[in-house]
């Protein structure tokens, strides 16, 4: 069996590829415009993007963020980068030994590590109380990521916010997605 909030195309093909005879049951297709989750998005140029997250994070001084970037080749650079600039963080990628996952996971979720920057199959699932802040170093490339990507923050009847850095590029994707 399988279960998901939305199933996009790329958990379709996971489906395909190990169910035999999948059904799906859809409980509704609506969807509602969660009030307590605050949306901003900053235009960047491409080259100062991870220089804009640095700033971000110093200046909004939140506990815990989240933050999400597509490929896990990007993931390393943006992660070392904010240590470099005095920020504490960690990275969450499927090439990241269990061991190490496990633990950069509670490490976040105690509070001991600021930022866990991670891409959309490792953050899938993640349960973090009152998450303030989840901030997309890359916008997703379905509206369906994205979905998951802002509800882990906002929950249980607490606010929260989404950034989105935007670079040129992301702008038609971005227009698509606030739709």
């Amino acid at each position: 069996m399988m279960f998901s909030a939305t199933i996009s195309q790329n958990i379709q093909k996971l489906g395909k590829k190990y169910l035999h005879n999948p059904v799906s049951v859809t409980v509704s297709q609506r969807r509602d415009v969660v009030t307590l989750i605050k949306h901003r998005a900053f235009k960047v140029d491409k080259k100062r993007k991870t220089e804009l997250l640095a700033h971000l994070l110093k200046k909004y001084k939140t506990k815990q963020v989240l933050v999400f970037v597509n490929m896990k080749e990007d993931i390393d650079t943006v992660t070392s980068y904010l240590v470099k600039n005095n920020i504490n963080a960690v990275s969450l990628h499927g090439d990241i030994d269990f061991k190490i996952r496990t633990n950069n996971i509670k490490q976040f979720r105690a509070g001991k590590v600021q930022v866990l920057v991670a891409t959309d199959i490792a953050g899938r699932g993640i349960d973090i109380k009152n998450l303030p802040l989840v901030i997309n170093y890359e916008l997703p490339e379905a509206t369906d990521e994205f979905t998951h990507r802002v509800g882990r923050t906002g929950r249980a009847n607490n606010k929260g916010e989404v950034i989105s850095l935007l670079t040129v590029s992301d702008y038609n994707r971005f227009t698509k997605i606030e739709r």
